[in-house]
């Protein structure tokens, strides 16, 4: 069944949302906004049903925001930030019709993919299909057409790429990592070619570090692994949390990672509509994602706490 579009991208909808996640409680929300808890209550749980999971976990220590609520917030302000001749294009009844999009395996880590469920959803007359990859899968993929626009990390190709957002790189290992780490540095890469590999290694020649490589993968699942055995060190964006590992705190002694920029590259100007427009709703989501980090950086996930009192 279809989204309700203009409910999620209705103003009050997304400072209602945004006013929970900022208070943490559903009381202190209706304070804020000037009506009763059970309105708020009542808001949320027809928001919900909209989407179709929740989009708070309710806990004893208040509310937060699950990846859904997080998506639901970036697609609506995506959404208000589209043009009403985009809107429309999105909105055409054409059957058929098929976007073609390519996503880094990291990206996907972010709350940006939930975006794109959403977009499903509220356009069940639109295909979507996703190739998941490397730079190099990705790189293939735009020289060969087969997808109408691609999401990845700038490194050597595609100058000509819009810039979607940046983030700070830092250093990742497991739990029970010694700290400082100490040469050779144990370094757990992605296989070559990788711009997130040539970072590291860059990084360390130039502070005169000696590394050894301890572990190599294709894909991020056996990184993972390797991480939370303690096998050795990444290097990743700070907004893209890997399973089993954490950000090294301060004295872990390596060298300053730089800036990664994410970008969207376009093969050329011949897309249909839909994917036009689906490549400017994600541009305006990804604008959005940091607004919205920005206005809800105190917000700590909890876990979902089912003898959690009413909040």
């Amino acid at each position: 069944m279809p989204l309700n579009i203009e409910k999620l991208v209705d103003p009050l909808v997304i400072k209602l949302l945004l006013t929970i996640a900022d208070t943490g409680r559903f009381a202190a929300a209706a304070a804020v906004l000037g009506v009763t808890q059970p309105s708020v209550s009542q808001q949320v749980q027809r928001i919900e049903s909209f989407v179709g999971r929740p989009l708070f976990l309710r806990t004893r220590r208040g509310v937060a925001l699950t990846a859904d609520g997080e998506a639901v917030v970036i697609y609506a302000r995506a959404m208000l930030g589209l043009t009403a001749d985009l809107r429309e294009r999105l909105d055409r009844k054409a059957e058929g019709v098929e976007v073609a999009a390519g996503m880094s395996e990291d990206f996907c880590r972010t709350a940006l993919p939930a975006v794109l469920r959403l977009f499903v959803l509220s356009h069940a007359n639109v295909r979507v299909r996703v190739l998941s990859g490397t730079y190099e899968t990705l790189t293939v993929a735009l020289e060969k057409r087969t997808v109408d626009f691609a999401i990845m990390r700038r490194y050597d190709r595609f100058p000509e790429a819009q810039l979607l957002y940046r983030d700070q790189l830092g250093w990742i290992g497991g739990h029970g990592l010694r700290l400082p780490v100490a040469d050779p540095v144990p370094l757990v890469l992605p296989l070559s070619p990788n711009p997130s590999r040539n970072t590291m290694i860059g990084c360390l020649r130039a502070a005169g570090r000696d590394f050894v490589i301890r572990f190599e993968s294709v894909g991020i699942a056996g990184m993972e692994m390797a991480l939370s055995a303690n096998l050795g060190v990444c290097a990743g964006p700070h907004g893209i949390p890997l399973l089993g590992a954490a950000a090294l705190p301060d004295g872990h002694g390596l060298p300053a990672l730089p800036v990664v920029d994410f970008v969207m590259v376009r093969p050329g100007p011949a897309m249909n509509d839909a994917a036009r427009a689906f490549a400017d709703v994600m541009v305006e989501a990804a604008r959005a994602r940091f607004t919205f980090q920005g206005e809800t950086r105190n917000i700590v996930s909890t876990l979902d706490d089912p003898a959690a009192e009413p909040t």
